[in-house]
Formats: structure tokens, sequence, C-alpha cells
């Protein structure tokens, strides 16, 4: 399907399941996801159960209230399971570590005990959040968290931090960027880069984004060109994408989410809006 017919295909679909229409006012108030999910199944699922817009050539996004989600992605590098620091983070599994990790560095949690880097506490380029946390991009697109113990506003700072830990510039984990990089932990290979993530998701597709007003029901829909990973990583040098991160005492997931911080980039990109 030609990429201007994918385009009507959507938008068709839009106009005669989803506009002037919103999910329930229970799940819309529950959870963003719930939306999501909804607006996938109005659209259609394939048979692997992903959304059919993407099967055309277009990644679906949803404007509300919240940030917009770029991608769910984990940092190669974990500084709590590298043998130099493995008796700053005790424990005997890499998820008991992670425990210490966060007791050190993150400090709020919630009453799932999830602790998390969200909000006014989430991690970009511009300036550190509360804890001392700050993004860093490097010329070869690697990204990484950054602790500085001057930057760090906790009262208790010295006391959770440990003493060997209280400097500038530690960096606390990292993506690697680029398709070449030998990405590798301790030796051992340790996931894909950054840049093919990204564009396993984006590559060669545009994205749509439905919008919805302040009750919750959609409107409109915008379309824009295929994201860049060289763009992408621009974006988060200006602040305009961060990084917003909950972790689970109890899961092995650590729900690393890359958003965005405004609607500058989206409003910027998404440059077709249709009624």
């Amino acid at each position: 399907m030609r990429k201007q017919e994918a385009l009507w295909y959507i938008v068709s679909i839009f106009r005669n399941k989803i506009k002037n229409k919103r999910p329930s006012v229970l799940d819309f108030d529950i959870d963003n996801r719930i939306n999501k999910h909804w607006l996938e199944q109005k659209f259609g699922l394939n048979y692997n159960g992903e959304c059919i817009c993407s099967d055309v050539g277009y990644e679906l996004k949803i404007e509300s209230e919240k940030m917009i989600n770029f991608g769910d992605w984990t940092p190669n590098y974990y500084i709590y399971n590298q043998t130099d620091y493995l008796e700053i983070f005790p424990g005997n599994t890499p998820a008991e570590r992670r425990v210490s990790f966060l007791l050190m560095f993150a400090g709020d949690f919630d009453r799932n005990n999830r602790y998390y880097w969200n909000g006014e506490n989430c991690i970009q380029t511009k300036c550190s959040n509360y804890c001392g946390l700050i993004l860093r991009v490097e010329d070869n697109s690697d990204i990484s968290i950054i602790y500085n113990f001057s930057e760090d506003k906790r009262i208790n700072k010295y006391e959770v931090v440990d003493f060997r830990l209280q400097k500038e510039n530690v960096i606390l984990a990292q993506w690697f960027g680029r398709k070449n990089t030998k990405v590798k932990r301790n030796g051992i290979f340790n996931g894909r880069s950054l840049q093919s993530r990204f564009e396993d998701k984006y590559e060669g597709k545009g994205f749509c984004v439905v919008k919805s007003d302040h009750q919750g029901y959609y409107r409109s829909i915008k379309f824009g060109y295929k994201l860049t990973f060289r763009d992408w990583v621009q974006q988060v040098e200006e602040g305009n994408v961060i990084y917003s991160c909950e972790m689970n005492a109890e899961n092995h997931r650590t729900y690393a989410r890359w958003e965005s911080a405004n609607n500058i980039y989206w409003d910027r990109v998404a440059n077709i809006e249709i009624k």
C-alpha cells in the first residue's frame, strides 16, 4: 500500500470508528495504556496482536496530558552489575543488587514498592534531578545517566550514598548509541544499540497521533514523517526527550521509558492534521 493510500486508510477508520468517541470514563481515568489498547482495537490488530497502523507504515501514538512514549529501552550498562562495584551494591543476584542501587539513587517509592524517576524527578540533559542525576549525550550517540554528588539535594545523601560514590561524574547507566558499537558488559555481549532498537520501531515509518479534547473525546488525527535516530538524539540533547523510569523491586523489568518532555517535538514533526 502506498504511503498516501495508507494515510487515508487510517483516516477512514478514525472517522468511522473513533472520532467523537472515547473509552469508558472508568478506563479513561485509570490508565493511559488502556486508552492506547482501546485505540488499537478500534484500528484493528494483525495476527501478531499488533496495531494494523504499523502494518501500513505508521506508528500509532496517543496524545494526552501524559507524555508520549517513544520506547521502553533498558540500558546496556548498569553500574550495579559491574565486577568493580559488586562490593558497593550487595546482593547474591542482579535483582538483589538492583534493590541496593535503587535505595541509593532512586529514593522515592510508591505503595507497590516501585522506585521511580518520573514527573519532576525524571532525568534529562538540561538540569539534574533532585537525586543529582543528569543525562549526558556523547558524540558517538552513547547516552549516560551521570550522578554528581554535589547536585544531590537529598538531606540524607551522606547516609544513603556509599562513600566511594560521593563524587562527580559517576556513570550509573549507559545506552550504546550506534549499530557498530561493541556492546559488552564485563566482556560479554550485552544487547543491542539504541540506534538498532529505535530503527526497528521507526525506520521507514511515519507516525500518527490521535488527539483528544479535555474530556477525552477523540477529535482529530495528526500525521508526521518518519523519525530518524539522529534527530531523536538531538531532541534528547535539547531536552525535548527525557528518561522516565519505574523499577519494581520484585520485578525484573526496568520500565525504562523514553518520553517527550513537551509537545515541541511532536508539533514540529506531525505536520498534517485531519479532523
